[in-house]
């Protein structure tokens, strides 16, 4: 489930990105990143920090839960890729407990 969490991270990045009407270059000069870290990142390639979710929502000018995927859509791609059972749990609870688990990690 973890690459489709990027996956769709990555996906959704574009997604803003070409709403802007911007190459992965302009967003390179906007961000901390290469254009290639731009395209890993849209590509579900190369996972990233939470801290750089707020950066791109910033610059995007949304809110950073917007940049996150839905947990119906990873739920029924987790089953139909994998055959495997979910929880029920909410899967943006539990996207926060893990980001905030890695934030806690910086002090």
């Amino acid at each position: 489930m973890e690459d489709l969490i990027y996956a769709e991270i990555g996906r959704r990045i574009r997604e803003e990105r070409d709403k802007k009407g911007w190459t992965q270059q302009e967003l390179s000069d906007k961000t901390e990143f290469t254009r290639s870290s731009i395209a890993n990142i849209e590509s579900g390639r190369q996972k990233i920090q939470v801290h750089v979710l707020f950066v791109f929502a910033t610059i995007f000018n949304i809110n950073p839960v917007e940049l996150l995927p839905q947990a119906d859509a990873l739920i029924k791609n987790e089953k139909d890729d994998e055959k495997t059972q979910d929880d029920e749990m909410d899967f943006q609870a539990r996207i926060f407990r893990k980001l905030e688990q890695v934030g806690g990690n910086d002090e």
